[in-house]
């Protein structure tokens, strides 16, 4: 797995191969200084798009992880940004569009305040998730009612000062691996179980049979920066 700093340079120009895994990580903070340059790479549906944020920092972070995510596409397909064409499978997961798919990339992108994260992979599907930590005084309200029963119980396992960021860390995981599988919020949160440990024989079990693949995907978690949790998930180890 190799993980690229993004801004302010360019990626390589070169796809994962298989059995590969790129991470980009973007400081959109950084990134900022180059917005309005790379808004001429987006097309008219994500200016759309844009224009309906409200806040001025959301229209900001969607402007930029959206260029440098045709930036990075454009690299790996040796074409130019604006090119890069897109569609939706069946609940909402972005993919590339069909005149792209002989090219077997998939892709995954997920943003939190100064910082994105993109994921690529050729030939399995692949999802990601980055989240700062920030207070959240009713964390354990939300874990104990969509959390399983097993991840319930590493987080009260931690000390009580790393509940919250073990709480940010089962989220993460569990995430990216509903990204992955492309079904989302059609997956029951307590339907199936990611790790905390790291070093875990497996890092997903699954209680519903209705999960698809239970058994084909790893999730792996992420130390980009000291103040996000982050996580990937992709089919196969």
């Amino acid at each position: 797995m190799r993980a690229v700093a993004l801004s302010p340079g360019l990626p390589p120009p070169s796809a994962p191969a298989r059995g590969e895994l790129h991470l980009r990580l973007v400081d959109l903070r950084e990134a900022a200084g180059v917005e309005r340059g790379l808004r001429c790479v987006l097309s008219r549906d994500e200016i759309e798009r844009a224009a309906r944020f409200q806040s001025e920092g959301a229209r900001s972070r969607f402007v930029l992880t959206r260029a440098w995510l045709r930036v990075i596409l454009s690299r790996c397909l040796d074409t130019t940004p604006e090119r890069i064409s897109f569609s939706l499978g069946a609940n909402g997961k972005p993919a590339l569009a069909e005149e792209w798919r002989h090219r077997a990339l998939s892709f995954n992108v997920s943003h939190s305040e100064g910082y994105a994260l993109i994921g690529l992979a050729t030939g399995r599907a692949i999802g990601v998730d980055i989240e700062q930590v920030r207070p959240m005084p009713d964390f354990a309200e939300i874990a104990s009612g969509y959390f399983s029963e097993a991840e319930m119980h590493a987080i009260t396992a931690l000390p009580e000062a790393d509940r919250l960021r073990g709480f940010f860390r089962c989220w993460t995981r569990k995430e990216a691996f509903m990204k992955a599988t492309g079904d989302g919020m059609a997956i029951a949160l307590d339907a199936f179980s990611v790790t905390l440990d790291d070093n875990a024989e497996r890092s997903i079990s699954i209680s519903d049979p209705r999960v698809p693949h239970g058994d084909a995907w790893s999730v792996t978690g992420l130390a980009l920066v000291p103040e996000c949790e982050a996580a990937v998930a992709v089919e196969g180890s």
